[in-house]
């Protein structure tokens, strides 16, 4: 089960008296300042970032809302890769072929994908699950993959500059009973091994810390938790 999965089944339910009253205030807001414009969701002003997010997520909604029934699989929050400005978002969601998580950063003008990664997805039929977990500011992330047959696979991606690079690829076979490692597909030491992994991840890190609400809240992809989440910044 994914780490954002966990934290997502942690949240609070919001009453639902408290939930009409701040789509009211949202709407009031907006039609006061929109005219005739009967959307809750604002525009977009220069370098707005919740406000360009909300855009985004909007439209994935709409787009894919057919297949995010499952609310387990279909949430958002914001996070920062490489510690700016500027956090970028995590969304997670399906369409018609599979559950994945897409990343997002705001250029100050725009919203643009920083690729889609098969994670929180448990297939029974072939025996394998899928997670994703990133290092908080350190400008890393990783697609976890673990199968029946006893193997870990993890590939590290690196965020520099606004730009995503796959960096290494790290293996281990027989997990549980006698483990080979490999890096790049090239059989190293465990001493090797954990040496080039402690250059992405810390000594002591916990995969699910970086879903922890210190480094944001997690939000259900729903048409009231954008206009929570867009009007948390205004």
């Amino acid at each position: 089960m994914s780490y954002l999965i966990k934290r997502v089944k942690k949240m609070r339910t919001v009453k639902l008296l408290s939930l009409i009253l701040l789509i009211a205030a949202i709407l009031t807001i907006c039609l006061s300042s929109c005219g005739s414009s009967n959307s809750a969701l604002t525009g977009n002003p220069s370098g707005n970032y919740r406000a360009a997010y909300a855009e985004k997520l909007l439209s994935i909604l709409q787009t894919n809302g057919a297949y995010l029934d499952d609310v387990d699989y279909s949430a958002f929050m914001l996070f920062s890769l490489d510690d700016d400005d500027t956090p970028e978002l995590l969304v997670n969601y399906a369409d018609a072929g599979a559950y994945f998580t897409e990343l997002f950063r705001y250029d100050g003008k725009e919203v643009l994908s920083l690729g889609r990664y098969a994670t929180n997805l448990r297939r029974e039929d072939i025996g394998e699950e899928n997670e994703f977990f990133f290092v908080p500011g350190k400008g890393v992330f990783i697609v976890h993959r673990e199968t029946d047959d006893d193997m870990i696979h993890e590939i590290f991606y690196t965020y520099r500059h606004g730009k995503v690079k796959q960096a290494d690829d790290f293996v281990i076979l027989n997990a549980s009973y006698s483990p080979e490692y490999l890096i790049n597909v090239k059989r190293v030491s465990y001493e090797e091994y954990s040496e080039a992994y402690r250059k992405y991840v810390p000594e002591g890190f916990d995969p699910d810390d970086c879903f922890d609400d210190d480094y944001g809240e997690i939000y259900m992809l729903r048409e009231s938790s954008i206009i929570e989440f867009q009007a948390a910044g205004e």
